[in-house]
């Protein structure tokens, strides 16, 4: 309602407002317009990146499973001396006390 009073028309909302106004999707901060935005972004920054491993045709696909399966938590533990770190490294552990 408040859309049609300030716009007149939803064809004239603008992308971002509308986008913020959207429900939410399941377990996301964003509706579908901001979330196919962002997503598509991300995708073209991709692809369009030479230094993109997937776009790197001189790895073998041995490398490429390779590289897909280090985790921030693998970096750390081969990078210090850290033995071991949760698999979730982002995240906190939980304390049992």
């Amino acid at each position: 309602m408040v859309f049609q009073y300030v716009y007149g028309d939803v064809n004239q909302i603008d992308p971002l407002i509308g986008g913020l106004a959207e429900d939410h999707l399941p377990n996301c901060s964003l509706g579908p317009l901001l979330t196919k935005i962002i997503v598509e972004q991300f995708e073209r920054l991709r692809k369009g990146d030479r230094f993109w491993y997937e776009n790197d045709s001189t790895l073998s696909t041995k490398d490429i499973a390779y590289l897909k399966d280090t985790t921030l938590a693998k970096i750390i533990c081969r990078n210090t001396n850290i033995p071991n770190i949760q698999k979730m490294s982002f995240f906190q552990q939980e304390q049992n006390f």
